[in-house]
Parts: structure tokens; sequence; C-alpha cells
């Protein structure tokens, strides 16, 4: 058990990234915004908690995105046209 660390949100090249049944625990890290070129993210299957950043909106490359988790999970329903 651990947290995803905010420096993955350093990587700004990745295009996939994938960290289905983990176990991390805690809430997402805002940093993950600056994973622009994002284009696949699977993060379902953990115990994230909290609320799912709004800066998740920044990453417009996104097409695939699995979040699903048994744990709550809140979102702010923002502006998803640029997703």
């Amino acid at each position: 058990l651990g947290q995803i660390p905010h420096s993955l949100g350093n990587l700004s090249h990745l295009t996939y990234l994938e960290f289905s049944d983990n176990s991390f625990v805690g809430e997402f890290p805002s940093s993950f915004g600056s994973l622009t070129k994002l284009n696949k993210f699977y993060v379902d299957h953990n115990k994230l908690s909290g609320n799912i950043p709004i800066t998740l909106l920044n990453l417009t490359n996104l097409w695939d995105l699995s979040l699903s988790s048994k744990h709550h999970l809140t979102l702010q329903l923002g502006d998803f046209s640029r997703i």
C-alpha cells in the first residue's frame, strides 16, 4: 500500500499510464494535470478516495480513462468538452 507519487506529474512525455490493481491509497495527485500527452490512463481497482483533481481536464489528448473502484471518488463536473 502506498500513495501515487506526485513526481509522476513531471513525466510530461508519457502517453500511457496504468496503475490498475496496485492497492494505491489516498487522492490523485493534482500534478497529473501536467501529463498533457497522456492518451490512456488506467487507475482502476485501487483504494483511492477523495477528489479527482479538476486538473485532469487539462488532459486534452486523453481518450481512454478507467477509474472504476469500490471506494468513494468524487469529481467536480467541469467542462469535459476539451477531453
